[in-house]
């Protein structure tokens, strides 16, 4: 999928090594953000993990995400509706390098929000280790929300 200028590629657990490998050619990471670490949530009904990446060139942002049915909740009925969720531990997005410019940060942005709305998701809640710049506010269904947190350590 394209979004504005950049690609836009989804990793499963199934694609393990070319998660790790992009995890690993990261500015900053930690095990928190491998495939394998996901899988273990998956291995215990956490919710389905991806990883999703944005590109504009060799400048990169990715964020590992869980999703998992959200539809069974109070007043959400009849509807194929998702949250999505950091995995335990912290692991937010992680980019090519320690700055990102502001033009692949609003790349990321939009094709975040387009793809977590193809998916249905309606709700977010991510940590941002390491990268407060990489703040978002997604504009998903007016019903849901978005909630994005930075550890105070990494501020």
């Amino acid at each position: 999928m394209n979004a504005s200028r950049g690609a836009v590629r989804i990793y499963t657990t199934r694609d393990g090594e070319e998660w790790d490998a992009l995890i690993a050619a990261a500015w900053r990471h930690d095990f928190y953000h491998l495939s394998g670490y996901h899988a273990l949530a998956e291995n215990r009904g956490e919710g389905e993990a991806l990883l999703i990446e944005y590109r504009e060139g060799s400048t990169w942002i990715a964020l590992p995400l869980l999703l998992s049915r959200a539809d069974a909740l109070p007043g959400i009925k009849g509807e194929a509706v998702w949250d999505a969720t950091s995995v335990y531990g912290y692991p937010g997005p992680v980019a090519s390098g320690p700055s990102v410019p502001v033009t692949v940060r609003a790349g990321f942005h939009s094709a975040l929000d387009a793809e977590l709305g193809r998916r249905g998701v309606c709700t977010v809640f991510s940590r941002l280790q390491g990268y407060p710049t990489l703040l978002v506010r997604i504009s998903l269904a007016a019903t849901c929300s978005v909630v994005w947190y930075s550890a105070p350590a990494f501020r």
